[in-house]
């Protein structure tokens, strides 16, 4: 009888862990590769997609799609699209100044999608894997996606490239989910038989297509930092893409900065260690974020984020529906020695318990995290 009892209580210890990571889950930390690898799965025909972040109506969509993944639609909607390439190829057909233009994305490089440009991500490479990151839709500013076909992917004779075939605009909150119905809507047509356009084209669309801009071509990521690698070390802060609804910074230490932002932030931690450590009121954990981890800064979350080594690269992507407005607090704070005593890393491993069974998992050893502290020299900026 003793032993059935024991394992009663390992079972309510086990559920009370259970509800304890559940509760942890509310604001995951990530690490891409691993994430990656467990997901690998959902990167392939007919899935091809996972969002990593995102579910439950969160600002930020952040995701990673695979390939081999070729399709005829176009899509359209109000946000930009930040795209990294992180294995192989991909094409990128859209419609700039009233002309198709083919953008190829290579591997390693970034591009950013202007609004309401019609476009359709080709992944023909198989074991291709590239990160997607958009923003929810406004619904009380009439956002609105769209689904359209033009005449020329089905007729090689058309020689108007902007003919189109069919189309369907949707208030969208989940494009997983509410895609492929308007896909198969479009089969089952006969337009879709006929290769004539019908009547469910609009003269006059609900949401005005961008047939002005230029958008500049991708950029080498890695390659691009090296270039301007002495303007960050002085200044920090590099910026990818600022000025539209969307900013891409990569940071660098020895660097401390706090900031509030009314969106939602995802901070990636290329290579390095960095420490995010959020005010009152918010009651999340300090988090240590290593090598490819990852985690989203919710709306108006006052947060600190400390890089204390210039080898640290973090990335962070922000979106809104207009241009992003200046940080809400200071700017950067400097560090100084003369009144910073103590070793910053001791505290922030003191402050993350879970730093040591995260390291230890990803396969590094007790000496490499003994010998972490001796890499970090905190000099003034």
């Amino acid at each position: 009888m003793s032993k059935p009892r024991v394992k009663g209580k390992k079972k309510r210890k086990k559920g009370k862990k259970g509800r304890d990571e559940s509760k942890e889950e509310e604001n995951p930390v990530y690490n891409v590769p691993r994430w990656i690898k467990k997901n690998e799965h959902q990167f392939v025909p007919p899935i091809c997609n996972k969002l990593m972040y995102g579910a439950g109506g969160q600002q930020l969509n952040v995701m990673f799609v695979g390939g081999p993944n070729v399709r005829k639609d176009f899509h359209i909607d109000c946000g930009e699209e930040f795209f990294y390439q992180i294995r192989g190829n991909i094409k990128l057909p859209t419609y700039q100044q009233g002309k198709r233009k083919v953008v190829e994305i290579k591997e390693g490089q970034v591009y950013l999608l202007r609004g309401r440009v019609p476009h359709s991500p080709q992944r023909p490479e198989k074991g291709s894997l590239g990160l997607v990151v958009e923003r929810k839709r406004i619904k009380h500013k009439n956002e609105m996606d769209c689904l359209r076909y033009y005449v020329r992917d089905f007729d090689e004779n058309e020689k108007d490239e902007n003919k189109i075939l069919w189309e369907k605009w949707f208030h969208c909150t989940n494009l997983g989910t509410q895609l492929p119905p308007v896909v198969k809507e479009f089969e089952a047509s006969e337009e879709c038989k006929s290769h004539v356009p019908g009547k469910n084209v609009m003269k006059k669309p609900p949401i005005e297509i961008d047939t002005e801009i230029s958008i500049p071509d991708p950029i080498d990521l890695l390659p691009f930092i090296e270039k301007n690698r002495k303007y960050l070390e002085k200044h920090k802060r590099l910026d990818i893409y600022s000025g539209s609804q969307t900013q891409v910074r990569i940071l660098t230490g020895p660097f401390e900065l706090r900031r509030k932002f009314e969106k939602q932030t995802w901070i990636y931690c290329m290579k390095g260690d960095c420490r995010i450590k959020f005010d009152y009121p918010c009651t999340r954990d300090v988090q240590l974020l290593s090598d490819g981890d990852c985690l989203i800064i919710n709306e108006n979350e006052q947060y600190k984020l400390t890089i204390p080594s210039g080898n640290t690269q973090v990335m962070s992507v922000c979106m809104n529906e207009t241009a992003p407005t200046p940080d809400a607090k200071a700017p950067a704070k400097k560090y100084d020695h003369e009144k910073k005593k103590d070793n910053p890393w001791e505290n922030m491993k003191a402050e993350d318990p879970l730093f040591y069974q995260r390291e230890l998992r990803r396969g590094k050893n007790e000496n490499d995290l003994l010998n972490i502290d001796n890499d970090v020299t905190l000099d003034k900026v």
